[in-house]
């Protein structure tokens, strides 16, 4: 696209390895669609941030 961004469309084979990809743009990346598949990597976010949030 002419902002530099990329919108994927396709199938995919097995979900744990296009996850690990999608996760290694860090927050650069967002899901849009299926939403299973959005709400799955919004509870890795949420898990991460419980591991890795600030702590007072």
């Amino acid at each position: 696209m002419a902002d530099g961004s990329l919108e994927y469309h396709g199938r995919i084979n097995g979900i744990h390895k296009f996850a690990k990809w999608v996760l290694s743009f860090g927050s650069s990346a967002e899901i849009l669609e299926p939403e299973w598949l959005r709400n799955q990597m919004i509870g890795i976010a949420r898990l991460w941030c419980e591991l890795y949030g600030e702590r007072g």
